[in-house]
């Protein structure tokens, strides 16, 4: 067990060993910040082509989020589309939607982990 003296990101170790050989697993520890706090995490989460037309790709690089939630808005806030996606790539149909400004947000357990702007031309 450790404390930690404030919030932040941490590289947490443990190290297993005994007399023959030993074993070191690392991990980051996100502690009080959220997701959206991890540019890391952020990172692993792209949605192309912006302008769109008939259908959007979201790409997942990390299977941390487990299956995310999608969603995507129109300019005046009404949810448009909402999709579970899962790690890899993930097409969410749009041909039936107007030409416009959209905003997407992809939620883990209801924690906004990234958003964004996107253009149906």
């Amino acid at each position: 067990m450790h404390d930690y003296p404030k919030e932040g990101v941490y590289n947490a170790c443990l190290i297993v060993k005994n007399r023959f050989s030993s074993d070191t697993f690392c991990q980051k520890v996100y502690l009080g910040v959220s997701a959206q706090d991890n540019p890391d995490l952020q990172s692993r989460i792209e949605v192309w082509p912006n302008p769109f037309s008939d259908r959007l790709v979201l790409a997942l690089s990390t299977p941390d989020l487990g299956r995310p939630l999608f969603r995507l808005f129109d300019a005046t806030g009404r949810l448009v589309r909402e999709e579970r996606v899962e790690y890899g790539l993930n097409e969410v149909e749009t041909g039936d939607l107007a030409k416009g400004l959209y905003f997407w947000a992809v939620e883990k357990k209801g924690e906004r982990v990234k958003s964004g702007k996107i253009v149906k031309m």
